[in-house]
């Protein structure tokens, strides 16, 4: 909804969504990855989504060996 801060966020490779983004139980921001075949772990907390966002381009990285390219897009609202 318009004028609604944004609570969670995908993060995405292509079309392909590799992790969820989520706030904190008291604040910040984790990202757990979403992609099958590859572990359900979380990144630790960030100040920012986009920066937890970076940490899970990372680590699907560190996963599957494909280069890190931009981690978020956009955002979505419940």
């Amino acid at each position: 909804m318009d004028g609604q801060p944004v609570d969670f966020g995908d993060v995405l490779r292509g079309d392909f969504v590799i992790a969820t983004l989520h706030p904190g139980p008291e604040g910040g921001w984790f990202a757990r990855l979403a992609a099958e075949r590859l572990p359900n772990d979380v990144t630790y907390l960030a100040d920012t989504p986009q920066h937890a966002a970076a940490q899970a381009a990372v680590m699907h990285s560190a996963f599957t060996g494909r280069p890190v390219r931009s981690a978020a897009r956009g955002g979505r609202q419940r």
